[in-house]
């Protein structure tokens, strides 16, 4: 390994772990603030991300059982956050959604989770900002 290369790779590591710590950590202030636990957090991600699921879907993301999922998504409904519906495929089953304020929910855990980002735009000049706007792109073709 080159001396380049392990800069490239030193610098990449300390941005890597400094953006994931800061990513959770605001992510975790906002999931305290919600007075959600992160088992609720996880099953409002899952059905915002796939619009909706039975309970055994939502199982997957979550420790515990059926009945302990049954329970979270009993949690939820009763904070209007989610709400069980007839399957349209299968209307002896049901599935559940996000209500809207629910949506509104995860969308503001969302922006709580970047708001970092925004908070340092301002400490890079406008070329600043164009060069590692582009070296992201690339970084992120490269990896994909």
């Amino acid at each position: 390994m080159n001396e380049t290369e392990e800069q490239f790779i030193n610098a990449l590591t300390r941005f890597v772990e400094f953006s994931g710590r800061r990513a959770i950590e605001d992510f975790v202030k906002f999931t305290k603030e919600s007075g959600l636990s992160m088992p609720q957090i996880n099953v409002l991600l899952h059905l915002y991300y796939i619009n909706s699921s039975d309970i055994a879907g939502i199982k997957k993301y979550i420790p515990g059982n059926f009945v302990a999922a049954t329970q979270i998504v009993d949690r939820l409904e009763e904070r209007g956050l989610v709400a069980r519906e007839i399957n349209p495929q299968d209307r002896r089953a049901r599935v559940v959604q996000l209500t809207e304020a629910g949506k509104e929910l995860v969308q503001n855990s969302i922006i709580a989770r970047h708001q970092w980002i925004n908070t340092i735009t301002s400490k890079f000049s406008e070329e600043e900002q164009r060069l590692l706007s582009q070296s992201i792109v690339l970084l992120i073709d490269r990896i994909n």
